[in-house]
């Protein structure tokens, strides 16, 4: 599964708002969603954000 496959589900399953998400993370929520829909790349920096935004353990998504 790609790491975008595993970051929609994430979201959708945790029932995450998107746009909350991003707007926490200092980023355009069309950015994220980008990265969602597999059309952008995260960057480290982005995924440790998200990691604490949603307050979750990066080896989840990793894994």
């Amino acid at each position: 599964m790609a790491f975008h496959d595993k970051l929609s589900e994430f979201i959708k399953t945790n029932h995450i708002n998107q746009a909350a998400v991003a707007r926490d993370m200092g980023i355009d929520s069309a950015k994220l969603n980008a990265t969602v829909n597999g059309n952008r790349k995260m960057d480290v920096d982005e995924f440790k954000k998200f990691c604490e935004v949603v307050k979750v353990n990066p080896i989840v998504l990793l894994e």
